[in-house]
Parts: structure tokens; sequence; C-alpha cells
């Protein structure tokens, strides 16, 4: 909208009348400039035709992975954790209402420890060319 003379300096009611009379013109403008906006509908449409292009083009995936940080469920990361706090090594339960704590107070640890385990996974799970693994 920028780019276009005719919308600048354009109040609220002068676009209502404008879309009224039927000219579409600034709101397929809005629509585009939307879909640059993380999180719209028009941004999830942009990346749904992009993921369909995709697919098009180099075939439908075998393997899709969605990767979620369950960071408080992970008791290897809430040992390090209180490890790196002082526990010492034999008393350590992992208590449950410490556990949002430790991941506020060390966030560098929980993405650190998060990105190891992708790596990790994807190096025993999918080879070099994005194929699985077998064995």
């Amino acid at each position: 909208m920028k780019r276009d003379e005719e919308a600048r300096g354009i109040s609220a009611e002068e676009l209502q009348q404008v879309l009224a009379g039927g000219n579409r013109t600034i709101e397929h403008q809005l629509h585009y400039f939307a879909s640059s906006l993380r999180g719209t509908p028009q941004w999830k449409r942009a990346r749904r035709f992009e993921l369909l292009d995709l697919i098009e083009e180099v075939g439908m995936p075998a393997f899709f992975l969605t990767t979620s940080a369950a960071d408080l469920h992970w008791p290897d990361l809430q040992l390090l954790m209180m490890q790196q706090e002082g526990a010492a090594v034999d008393d350590i339960v992992v208590d449950d209402g410490g556990r949002n704590g430790r991941i506020v107070r060390n966030p560098h640890v929980a993405g650190v420890f998060f990105s190891r385990r992708l790596e990790l996974l994807l190096e025993h799970v999918v080879n070099s060319q994005g194929h699985l693994k077998h064995r």
C-alpha cells in the first residue's frame, strides 16, 4: 500500500467507502502485505502453497518430523541442571516443583540440550540424503 499513491493518507472511513464501492485493489494489497506477517491467515496460506509447490516438485515426503521442546519432561535435562546448580550427584531426585524454575534460570542449557537431542535423532535416524536409515 505504501507504493500506491491513492492509498496514502487514506482514513478508515474513506477506506470503508472505497471497499463498499467495489474497488478491491486496496483489499488485495492488504492481503498481500499480510502474507508477510507471521501468524496471519494470509501468511499461513502462503506457507501452505509453498509446501504444496515443494511436494509437486520433489514428491510427497515419506517422513515428517515435528519437534517440540518438552523440556519440563526430560529427566536427563533436569538432572543436568540440578548438577550445575550444585546438587550432589548421589542425592539427586528430580523434584517436580523446581522444573519450571530451572528452565527459566537456564534457558541456554535447555536450548543446547534440545539442539543436541535433535542432532542425535537425525544422526541415528536420517541419512545424509534425508532418507530414513534402515537396519
